[in-house]
C-alpha cells in the first residue's frame, strides 16, 4: 500500500521490515540491504502484461537468484 511520508512524499513500506521504498524501488530508510528487485516482463500477443516470476535471496546486497 502506498504512503503518503512527510519527507519523501508517496512510498512504499514493506509491511514486513518496513523499509521504506520510492516508486522506483530505491531504498528511502529501514534495514533493507537493496532496492526492490526488478522483475522480467513480457508482452503477450494479446497486448497482456506478462510478470516472469523470479526469487531472490533475501538479505544480502547482491541480487543473487534462487534457482
Amino acid at each position: 500500500r502506498w504512503r503518503h511520508h512527510k519527507r519523501f512524499g508517496m512510498v512504499f513500506v514493506c509491511p514486513c521490515h518496513l523499509s521504506v521504498y520510492s516508486a522506483t524501488g530505491k531504498v528511502l530508510d529501514g534495514p533493507a540491504p537493496r532496492p526492490l528487485d526488478k522483475l522480467p516482463l513480457k508482452i503477450m500477443p494479446g497486448g497482456e502484461l506478462e510478470i516472469i516470476d523470479m526469487e531472490f535471496e533475501a538479505g544480502v546486497k547482491e541480487q543473487i537468484r534462487i534457482a
